[in-house]
């Protein structure tokens, strides 16, 4: 409240203090219900026909900074900042983390959480299930914001117990499709990472180009990591 008389802080600051809380993450909100919350705290109304769209870009791989921003940057928001006599103010959340770790607490559904993503890593790359010291440790820097996606992937791909696989240029490529893509590869895809590394492309040249990739930002975004 004070900030908010005092003029050091707009409705969208102060609202982002809410909506990206620790408690707010701790309710593990699916996408659905994460909407539902903005309109009510951002529009004071229950959610319309409009929420099927909102949802469906979370589902496609959006942030929730990136919903938060929509919503803020609406008609809607600065009219009701308006009738509260604060000014909304602007900002860009586009790669604030929401990292959950359970499912919703309001009907159970089922979520991507960061522990899904490590465990994903481990199948993958491993081919193991996870040790419960390594999963911990993993998921703490991605949920501390002390790593990214791309790095716990590093952390993976360049392991020892990754090297020792010995795998040849077309299963490293196919590995990094099924970690980083999640899906096989495509037939000419796959031929033409291969057709680098065996004509001098370094292995590292090649993580980063599937850790650039669009895809591999999408499904850091399903998990509500960043990318790195």
């Amino acid at each position: 409240t004070n900030v908010l008389l005092n003029g050091s802080q707009p409705g969208a600051q102060v609202a982002s203090g809410f909506v990206f809380s620790a408690e707010m993450q701790n309710r593990n909100y699916c996408n659905e219900h994460f909407v539902t919350a903005l309109y009510n705290a951002l529009f004071d109304r229950g959610p319309d026909a409009g929420i099927y769209g909102w949802v469906a870009q979370l589902d496609s791989g959006a942030t929730r900074g990136q919903i938060y921003n929509g919503f803020i940057g609406s008609q809607e928001f600065i009219t009701m900042c308006n009738n509260y006599g604060i000014p909304a103010g602007t900002g860009d959340w586009s790669k604030t983390r929401f990292v959950l770790t359970g499912n919703c607490s309001i009907d159970g559904k089922v979520n991507k959480t960061v522990y899904d993503f490590v465990d994903r890593l481990y199948k993958t790359c491993l081919d193991r299930t996870p040790d419960p010291a390594g999963r911990a440790d993993w998921v703490a820097q991605l949920r501390d914001g002390r790593n990214t996606g791309a790095g716990v992937a590093l952390g993976f791909i360049f392991s020892d117990e990754f090297k020792r696989h010995n795998y040849n240029n077309g299963d490293y490529v196919e590995h990094l499709y099924l970690a980083f893509l999640g899906r096989p590869s495509d037939p000419a895809g796959k031929a033409d990472w291969v057709g680098r590394l065996n004509g001098g492309q370094t292995r590292e040249s090649i993580f980063q180009g599937f850790v650039g990739s669009n895809e591999f930002s999408g499904l850091c975004a399903q998990y509500g990591i960043i990318r790195g």
